[in-house]
């Protein structure tokens, strides 16, 4: 990939390409900011219901079985939350950059 022009960066993942027939930079920032705020309540919630041992007495490794499942379940919402920081970073990076009156 190259770098992108606004952030001079190289993203890791696809990022919205800003212009004036898609979707208003503001808006995407404030869908994307209400997404990575839903993810951190999930992530909250997830971590209150941490598998307890004692629930789950019905097989040998049944335990931990179910604590490393649990993991990867957060690992998967860390992993969301990292692409979706990405994005916004992104598209803050174009406000600036347009705020500014530059030109690419």
């Amino acid at each position: 990939m190259n770098n992108c022009p606004f952030c001079e960066k190289e993203h890791t993942i696809i990022v919205p390409l800003i212009s004036i027939n898609g979707t208003a930079p503001e808006d995407l920032r404030d869908q994307v900011t209400g997404a990575l705020k839903a993810l951190t309540d999930a992530e909250r919630a997830m971590l209150q219901a941490c598998p307890n041992g004692r629930d789950y007495q019905n097989g040998a490794g049944a335990a931990g079985l179910a604590r490393t499942q649990h993991a990867y379940r957060l690992d998967a919402i860390t992993r969301i939350q990292r692409e979706l920081g990405e994005i916004l970073d992104h598209i803050q990076a174009v406000i600036d950059f347009k705020a500014a009156g530059r030109k690419r």
